[in-house]
């Protein structure tokens, strides 16, 4: 039985393919990745470190926005008159998307770690500052895993969600900064597994709370501020 549950969640995942605007989706999701990438090495590698105790770390925040992408293309699928009729419709909004979701913000989060860890590597003198600015990261994950689990049901909620979560995430950096400021140099805080360890946590806790409110609000309908006109079109 687990086992065909599982062939029907791996089956939910392919439909991806399936989904409204793949092309455009997914050439967004390669460039946010891309952008995401190349503004975390020129603030790690060229800036020596200088900018990653400044409000955002906006390399995390592209890569983990382009995983809203695959999970996007997949709800798309819930909007069609087909899967709203199938037994498909729960699982691609709970267990599928979340799925997605977690395998997309695993992957971002070790290209950011081998990124931030050749950061350290080649500048070790601003590697306090890498290893203790990560925590950021792992907060961007939960936020952003509240926000797609609330933007396609309650839209308006999940763009302040997003920006409590910038709030948390600015602050966090900004304490550092202070803290440094005060201290130059200074060496204390987060060990570098301490440090992985707290985004590997909030990694999977956003996947869980983003889990329970799929389950608990899939039934809604969907917001017309998350898909526009292809609400009323209901393509197929």
């Amino acid at each position: 039985m687990k086992e065909n549950k599982w062939k029907d969640l791996i089956s939910c995942i392919g439909l991806v393919k399936y989904g409204m605007s793949v092309k455009q989706c997914f050439c967004t999701m390669t460039l946010f990745m891309v952008i995401g990438i190349a503004f975390e090495m020129m603030t790690l590698l060229w800036t020596n470190g200088k900018l990653m105790n400044r409000v955002l770390d906006f390399g995390a925040l592209f890569m983990f926005s382009a995983v809203v992408y695959p999970v996007q293309m997949l709800i798309t699928l819930d909007i069609t008159g087909m899967v709203q009729a199938s037994p498909y419709k729960k699982r691609i909004q709970t267990s599928a998307m979340s799925l997605i979701s977690l395998w997309g913000n695993l992957v971002v989060l070790v290209i950011l770690l081998l990124i931030r860890g050749l950061g350290a590597w080649l500048v070790p003198e601003r590697a306090a500052v890498i290893w203790n600015t990560l925590p950021t990261v792992g907060i961007l994950g939960l936020g952003l895993s509240v926000m797609i689990a609330l933007a396609y049901k309650f839209y308006i909620v999940s763009v302040i969600v997003m920006i409590l979560v910038f709030g948390a995430s600015g602050g966090f950096n900004g304490i550092y900064r202070i803290g440094e400021m005060e201290t130059p140099g200074m060496t204390d805080g987060l060990s570098p597994a301490a440090a992985i360890g707290f985004c590997v946590i909030m990694i999977f806790l956003g996947n869980a709370l983003q889990y329970v409110i799929n389950r608990v609000i899939y039934k809604r309908p969907f917001s017309k501020w998350a898909f526009g006109s292809a609400l009323g079109k209901k393509f197929v």
